[in-house]
């Protein structure tokens, strides 16, 4: 109980120096002892103890405040509230309390990369328990049962789950293991080549840019002024470096947009235009399903034939790709939200009632 009033004073602390006037929130407890926070100017709690709270700066989810939301990876998603990062699941439920500073990436493979308070990297399970201390420069997710983290004198290595060094920190610039292969240099090359889980270089550095294998391929540079390019796992080159603007720069289920007269298409894994390039924007397929942006600035989801399967009837900004089944996207107002497949927000972003705090 100790650590549930203490938990709840730390929001209500963060909450109280946000700054100057923008919304009303109510922080409060009921008959029953339940705590919730309330963002809602027509709501008016009926309890002697709700404390008006003054706030800038935000944006509506569930009730709460937020800074910051992430797409799903795993079943959860990354809330930022004033600095501090919690984690929900599908039904908005919190699940892992806002109790992490500075930055943190998606959870993979059971683990999540996140900083502590004194801006030391670690990984965390989906208790929120450290699993790896934090003790590094920086981290990133797990991939293939490695992941890249850097130490105290900013070189990269690999670890396994259990935080022990798998491939020693002794590389410039790292990728994670994508295919069984992760980008780097080394030795003071600025150019880049591909690695193997034993450490070994297996594709030469010869590129100045490089982008992880998705799919059997990845995207290089060969020159500066060169577009981009594909290799295979074995280093050559299959697509030629025509391309200037890929989004994403990776191949997701056998597909990846790109930019023709500043429209965007996709093309297939032999630079076959499958889906003519005629969408202002175009995200990754995910799940069999890709967002696009029409020239009317509309957004929709077209699934891998190019076909509509949904026009959005409300005004966004941007839709990202689907993930567990769920796509973040942002509204014209500048609020985030989660649409299911059918383009139904399952997340609001406007609220009405008090969103419960649990844990």
């Amino acid at each position: 109980m100790f650590k549930k009033l203490f938990i709840v004073f730390t929001i209500f602390i963060f909450i109280f120096y946000a700054g100057s006037v923008y919304a009303k929130v109510f922080l409060y407890t009921n008959s029953n002892g339940e705590t919730y926070l309330v963002r809602d100017n027509n709501y008016k709690p009926n309890n002697k103890n709700a404390i008006t709270i003054k706030y800038n700066n935000i944006i509506r989810f569930k009730g709460t405040i937020s800074t910051y939301l992430s797409s799903f990876s795993e079943g959860l998603a990354d809330i930022k509230i004033n600095g501090k990062h919690g984690f929900i699941n599908k039904n908005g439920k919190l699940i892992i309390p806002f109790l992490f500073g500075g930055s943190a990436w998606d959870f993979r493979e059971g683990l999540c990369p996140i900083e502590n308070n004194s801006r030391k990297w670690g990984f965390i399970n989906k208790k929120g328990k450290w699993v790896i201390p934090p003790e590094f420069k920086f981290a990133s997710s797990f991939n293939e049962g490695l992941a890249k983290v850097e130490d105290n004198n900013g070189e990269s290595g690999y670890i396994n789950k259990m935080g022990q060094w798998v491939i020693p920190p002794e590389f410039d610039i790292s990728g994670g293991f994508h295919d069984g292969l992760a980008n780097v240099n080394t030795n003071n090359n600025i150019k880049r080549g591909f690695i193997n889980k034993n450490g070994i270089m297996v594709i030469p550095q010869e590129f100045v840019h490089t982008w992880g294998f998705q799919d059997g391929l990845a995207a290089v540079k060969i020159k500066n002024k060169d577009g981009w390019g594909f290799i295979n796992e074995k280093g050559i080159l299959v697509l030629l470096p025509k391309y200037h603007n890929i989004w994403g720069l990776s191949f997701n289920e056998g597909l990846v947009p790109i930019e023709i007269n500043n429209k965007y298409g996709f093309i297939n894994k032999k630079g076959i235009l499958i889906i003519p390039a005629k969408f202002r924007r175009a995200n990754d397929f995910h799940e069999g399903i890709a967002s696009v942006e029409f020239n009317n600035k509309k957004w929709g989801l077209i699934n891998k034939k190019g076909k509509v399967i949904l026009i959005l009837s409300y005004k966004i900004k941007f839709v990202l790709s689907f993930y567990d089944g769920l796509a973040r996207f942002e509204s014209i107002n500048g609020e985030y939200a989660y649409m299911n497949k059918k383009g139904k927000e399952v997340i609001p972003v406007k609220i009405n009632k008090p969103f419960k705090i649990q844990y």
